[in-house]
C-alpha cells in the first residue's frame, strides 16, 4: 500500500526483466516512484540469488518485478502490482500513453522472442 512513516515499499527489479520495465514506467508515468525504494538485481549474482531466496520463503512467485508491500509480505507479477497501485491511488493504468505504448509495442515483441527462445532451447535439449 501507500508510503508510511514506518515503512516504505520496497520494489526488486530484475536488470533485463521486460516485465519490471513495465512496472517502472508504471510507477514513474503515474508519479509514484518517490514513494519506493528500488533494489535492481542481475541473475547470476548474489542479490539476485537471495532476493529468489526471499521470494520462496515468503510463498510468493518468485518472479519479478516484486514489491515488499509490508514487512515481509511480497507481491509479484508486473500487471498484478500495476492493478494493486493503480486502485490504491485510484489511477486508470489505461490513460498512461507510454506504459500503452511500451505494452502494445515493444513488451508484445520482446514476449514473443522469449516464447519463441523458450520453444528453440526445448528442441536442442530433446536433440
Amino acid at each position: 500500500m501507500p508510503q508510511s512513516d514506518d515503512f516504505t515499499p520496497r520494489v526488486i527489479l530484475k536488470l533485463d526483466c521486460p516485465f519490471s520495465l513495465k512496472f517502472r514506467i508504471f510507477l514513474a508515468e503515474a508519479g509514484l516512484a518517490d514513494r519506493f525504494r528500488f533494489e535492481v538485481v542481475e541473475e547470476g549474482t548474489p542479490a539476485y540469488d537471495e532476493a529468489k531466496k526471499i521470494l520462496k520463503k515468503s510463498g510468493t512467485e518468485s518472479s519479478f518485478p516484486a514489491v515488499e508491500t509490508g514487512p515481509d509480505q511480497y507481491m509479484s507479477d508486473s500487471d498484478t502490482v500495476i492493478d494493486h497501485y493503480a486502485e490504491a491511488f485510484d489511477i486508470n493504468r489505461k490513460t498512461l500513453p507510454l506504459l500503452t505504448y511500451y505494452e502494445e509495442g515493444v513488451f508484445n515483441a520482446m514476449t514473443e522472442m522469449f516464447k519463441e527462445n523458450k520453444k528453440m532451447k526445448a528442441k536442442l535439449d530433446t536433440a
